[in-house]
């Protein structure tokens, strides 16, 4: 069943796509696309996960029917987390929700479960193919970046070209000015054997920022949630049941 589709506002004006998923009164898993991207990723993962979950996506700005802002600074962490916080306020605004990320989405996401204010909001995060901070994406080079041709979603060369500000807006900065940012959210870092644009290593070094850390080497490749959807759906599965049993 396709998703029912809505938007929300960002604290800085930007209008954001939001694709839910139904099954309300179930936990929300909300799912961050990457980059060059759009939410249609996150399709058939949601798909298999939306019996037990109310599974939202949206397209991150500059992506998809989101707004694409045309400043480079408006592409800065900081605005993707009032992006994050304007979409669980608006699907979830009394329960913690669950996060699911991949490639960009991911350096997004670890941002999020890293502010303090936002780490009540937040019961699990699960990262896929990426590395969990800005400064990882500096050594993708821009052939690497242009290598990203072959993504099942987009299409529309203006999406490549704003998300290229992500990684101005974000990679420069962070490597002058590193942060240390902890997180006591539970995590489970998903590392592809055969993910072509990061090694495994630069995905799961996370663990002396966050505690309570799970580390998954899988076969497979860079789009795992197009590719294999299955496992993708599986992994959040197994890490929720085991979060819910550490609550207990």
């Amino acid at each position: 069943m396709p998703p029912s589709k809505s938007t929300a506002t960002s604290r800085d004006g930007t209008t954001l796509a939001v694709y839910n998923y139904g099954n309300h009164g179930r936990p929300v898993l909300v799912c961050v696309h990457g980059y060059p991207d759009n939410a249609s990723l996150w399709g058939p993962v949601a798909e298999l996960l939306a019996d037990g979950f109310q599974v939202v996506a949206y397209d991150v700005r500059g992506a998809g029917d989101s707004d694409h802002p045309a400043s480079t600074a408006a592409y800065a962490l900081d605005r993707l987390q009032e992006d994050f916080q304007a979409v669980i306020d608006q699907v979830s605004p009394d329960r913690p929700v669950h996060v699911l990320a991949h490639d960009w989405g991911s350096i997004q996401a670890w941002h999020f479960v890293t502010a303090p204010d936002l780490q009540p909001h937040i019961a699990s995060f699960t990262s896929h193919g990426s590395r969990s901070s800005a400064g990882a994406g500096a050594g993708r080079s821009a052939r690497s970046i242009a290598s990203r041709s072959n993504s099942p979603t987009t299409t529309a060369l203006g999406d490549y070209l704003n998300g290229m500000k992500l990684y101005r807006a974000n990679v420069v900065p962070r490597l002058l000015r590193p942060a240390q940012r902890r997180t006591d959210v539970p995590v489970l870092a998903v590392s592809p054997d055969a993910d072509p644009f990061v090694t495994t290593p630069l995905q799961t070094d996370i663990a002396r920022w966050a505690p309570n850390l799970t580390v998954k080497v899988i076969r497979g490749g860079h789009w795992m949630p197009w590719n294999d959807p299955g496992l993708v759906a599986q992994l959040v599965l197994d890490h929720t049941v085991q979060v819910a049993r550490w609550g207990t």
